[in-house]
């Protein structure tokens, strides 16, 4: 229904209680009455003086809505002339059709990769308990780590709050080269670590470089699902590797496999399983790696949390130049909210990186690097992985004696002897429903087979038990077992 300008008055609903102000209400109306068509193209509008009496608010009001209309180009004045909604909108854009982009959903091959991809979401907040991969936010040392944040506040230059280094910090990037080499055996220089905003931009990062669609990414099987993810959104062919107690087996597809690009492997402590890549196996990848003329991608996610001897040295360092990407995260070491992981790859490929980075996200925010350097270089974070190693221990400890008194034999665990989660196998029951049933009850145990690529040949729920602080674990799997133990008949 077309209104001349002269009834403007019963297009508006003024209401004084509202949070939006008088002047943006009466800028709001008028906006959407001119388009929606509602008023003529070309007609004049009361005068100011004249509005702001019928709607009983001041002139200043209705001044300042016309003047931010005139300003938005859907009002014209002339002088003696007063102000009239402009012509062109006649032919353009008056009226303005309802939109109907909720039907227009078509997306790219790409984005509907990155839809159909397995990812399933940790929910924020508070971590449900037995979450995998969620550290002990309870004894998250926050006063160490507000005071590194306070010293890097007042380090940082004027220098420092403008764009930073596509490859990161690099005082932070000497630090962790020199923490890596002591902790992990990688061979680096600082030059060849580049930060990223979590292993996941890091993941996509690589197969944006490295692969083409319909390229074959050998994944563990099972295997990391964030890994698996962001390689099918890159549209590439998943190939499952097999996994046992030794780690990831180079079966005889992928030893005849030569068109192989990459392989992603968690060597020190595999995802999900815990199995730790023997020394065979990995000189065998390595040597596989070479004859193939493809990349390994480690990530190495967890392996600072050993519980029996030192860590596992990493793959990356086991010969000169190997054709290896290494991947670590302070996800785990630390708390997932700093979103900071880092790459480790081979000479030849930093400039690729640092060029292909700059179109993704240019670099990751300087202020939280400089007070990870400061946590780093004071001895802190090494202080705080290691206090993690001694509760983690603690807390598997306890968790494996509660599920035994809770559990019985219905859901079976093996102690580790390193990482974060444990899998508790439920024979042939189906794993899906009872991570359903868990889930609903408030508890996040994924099921076993969701995490294979191939037809699942084993059935179990993964159990993260360092983020439940040490005396709710006991409770907390009685709780579960509440839930669980009536469908493990």
């Amino acid at each position: 229904m077309k209104h001349s300008a002269g009834a403007l008055i019963s297009l508006f609903d003024i209401d004084r209680s509202s949070p939006l102000s008088l002047y943006k209400q009466v800028y709001s109306t008028l906006r959407s009455s001119i388009l929606e068509g509602h008023l003529e193209p070309g007609s004049r509008i009361p005068s100011s003086r004249q509005l702001a009496n019928e709607l009983c608010v001041s002139r200043n009001t209705i001044v300042q809505a016309y003047d931010q209309l005139q300003a938005e180009d859907y009002l014209e004045s002339g002088v003696g002339q007063g102000s009239y909604i402009k012509l062109q909108f006649a032919d353009s854009l008056t009226p303005v059709k309802k939109s109907h982009s909720k039907n227009r959903v078509r997306v790219s091959k790409r984005g509907q990769a990155m839809l159909d991809a397995y990812t399933p979401e940790t929910p924020a907040g508070s971590p449900s308990p037995f979450v995998p991969g969620i550290p002990a936010l309870d004894s998250f040392p926050y006063k160490d780590w507000q005071r590194a944040m306070q010293r890097a506040g007042r380090v940082i230059s004027s220098a420092d709050m403008n764009y930073g280094s596509t490859a990161g910090y690099l005082p932070l990037r000497k630090s962790l080269a020199s923490y890596l080499a002591v902790s992990r055996g990688v061979r680096c220089t600082p030059e060849q670590i580049i930060m990223v905003n979590g292993v996941q931009p890091g993941l996509d990062l690589i197969a944006r470089i490295l692969t083409d669609p319909g390229d074959k990414v050998w994944i563990e099987d099972p295997g990391h699902y964030g890994a698996r993810s962001a390689f099918a959104a890159a549209q590439n062919k998943l190939m499952p590797a097999p996994v046992d107690e030794l780690g990831l087996v180079i079966s005889k597809e992928m030893q005849n496999d030569d068109n192989a690009n990459l392989v992603y492997v968690t060597p020190s402590h595999q995802t999900p399983t815990g199995a730790i890549m023997s020394l065979e196996r990995r000189l065998q990848l390595i040597n596989w790696a070479d004859s193939k003329g493809a990349w390994i991608i480690e990530d190495d996610y967890d392996s600072e949390f050993r519980y029996r001897g030192q860590p596992l040295a990493a793959l990356q360092g086991l010969v000169e130049d190997a054709p290896v990407l290494y991947m670590g995260t302070f996800a785990k070491t630390f708390v997932p909210s700093i979103r900071m992981a880092y790459l480790v790859v081979p000479e030849a490929l930093v400039d690729t990186f640092c060029h292909a980075r700059r179109t993704v996200d240019t670099h990751s925010p300087t202020p939280l690097q400089v007070a990870m350097h400061m946590f780093i270089e004071e001895g802190q974070f090494t202080t705080h992985v290691r206090k993690m190693r001694n509760l983690y221990a603690e807390r598997q400890h306890l968790f494996l004696a509660a599920a035994q008194k809770h559990f019985s034999d219905k859901i079976r665990f093996n102690a580790s002897d390193s990482g974060m989660h444990l899998v508790g196998d439920v024979g042939q029951y189906n794993d899906k429903l009872l991570s359903q049933a868990a889930q609903q009850a408030g508890f996040m145990v994924p099921a076993l087979s969701d995490y294979f690529i191939s037809k699942a040949d084993r059935r179990g729920l993964i159990f993260g038990y360092t983020c439940v602080p040490s005396d709710e674990i006991d409770n907390k799997v009685k709780e579960l077992s509440k839930v669980l133990n009536p469908l493990l008949k």
